[in-house]
């Protein structure tokens, strides 16, 4: 979209380009999309522009996920933070989560549906946080308690995998 779009900016940072391309294309009819390759350069975005919505990938040359996630939490708080990554290693992202740095993870590849409904609330939730910072942060933690409750089922389903073919043998 063009920089004269006024819906508010959602900022992707990811540092391989067939993924930057994929998501600007599935998103641009939906949502003001901006993407970037790195860290430093999502910081300058932020720094000419409101970002509504962050999405960013976990693992990144030079600056990574977590760092650029740290620094807009204590730079610009009230914008929604969240990670996509293709990456099955949960502890930075529990991490990231108990730190308040995400509202919601994305595993990639992504389903288009599930990350227009993310997205959306994102957006929704970064307007009401606009008018109300108390309501913005009990917005986030319940997001936070809810995505640690989901991370939880998993591990759980996970582990009963193993006890079940155990008990059936």
């Amino acid at each position: 979209m063009t920089a004269e779009d006024p819906r508010p900016l959602v900022l992707y940072v990811d540092d391989e380009r067939a993924n930057r391309i994929v998501l600007e294309h599935s998103l641009k009819s939906d949502f003001n999309i901006m993407v970037v390759e790195s860290g430093e350069k999502a910081i300058t975005v932020f720094e000419e522009r409101e970002v509504a919505v962050l999405v960013t990938d976990m693992r990144m040359p030079g600056m990574e996920g977590d760092q650029l996630l740290r620094i807009v939490k204590d730079r610009w708080p009230a914008t929604m933070r969240m990670v996509m990554t293709a990456h099955q290693d949960i502890g930075p992202i529990l991490r990231a989560i108990n730190e308040g740095l995400v509202a919601r993870y994305i595993i990639k590849p992504f389903e288009r549906p599930e990350l227009l409904q993310v997205l959306r609330w994102a957006y929704e939730s970064w307007a009401f946080g606009k008018d109300s910072q108390a309501l913005h942060h009990r917005l986030m933690e319940t997001e936070r308690l809810a995505t640690l409750g989901s991370i939880a089922g998993l591990l759980v389903h996970d582990l009963r995998q193993p006890l079940m073919s155990q008990l059936v043998n």
